[in-house]
């Protein structure tokens, strides 16, 4: 269903379209001259209305996903329980337990008061509730806010280089013409 042509276009509509004219451009249906020309009018695109007449002519290229990266498969996963606790707060308890019963043993504890159970067993039974109750908090919010932050940079990196590259063919258009003039 195509938006109403008076609504107002995002930059996305508008890169969407662009990204379009490209492949048209690199499979040899535009010229240059016609894929700058289109590029330019969909880039100064307001409505939908705007952009509509831009790829009219142009057969609809089909969608051909790629499969997902090793790394993109990871990333969607949500972390199970043990896999956020192990990465979390369990890590540093183990190794401050481990750490303090060593010294206890070393200074001759053994047979003598644990003294560790004072560092250990407080900290396990907070992180115990924790989990109990979600676990995460605020940790996890701002790992949620660092991935979307590095999503919106990608998203801005990709973004400007299609502006870079649409200005080295802007270039190369103008030698081109002056070329041929």
């Amino acid at each position: 269903m195509t938006p109403d042509p008076k609504l107002r276009c995002s930059d996305a509509d508008r890169e969407a379209i662009v990204a379009d004219l490209r492949d048209h451009f690199a499979a040899g249906r535009l010229t240059l001259e016609e894929f700058d020309e289109r590029s330019d009018t969909a880039y100064a695109a307001r409505t939908f209305g705007d952009l509509d007449g831009l790829t009219a002519d142009l057969p609809v290229i089909p969608a051909t996903p790629r499969p997902p990266t090793e790394a993109e498969v990871e990333r969607a996963k949500p972390p199970g329980r043990i896999e956020s606790v192990l990465s979390g707060p369990l890590a540093p308890w183990l190794a401050v337990g481990v750490i303090c019963t060593l010294i206890w043993v070393i200074s001759g504890g053994v047979g003598h008061y644990f003294w560790p159970i004072w560092v250990i067993g407080p900290w396990g039974i907070m992180m115990l509730l924790g989990l109990r109750h979600g676990g995460g908090g605020r940790r996890d919010d701002v790992h949620r806010e660092l991935r979307q932050e590095q999503h919106d940079l990608a998203v801005e990196a990709e973004r400007m280089k299609l502006e870079e590259k649409r200005a080295q063919l802007k270039k190369r258009n103008e030698r081109l013409e002056r070329h041929d003039h």
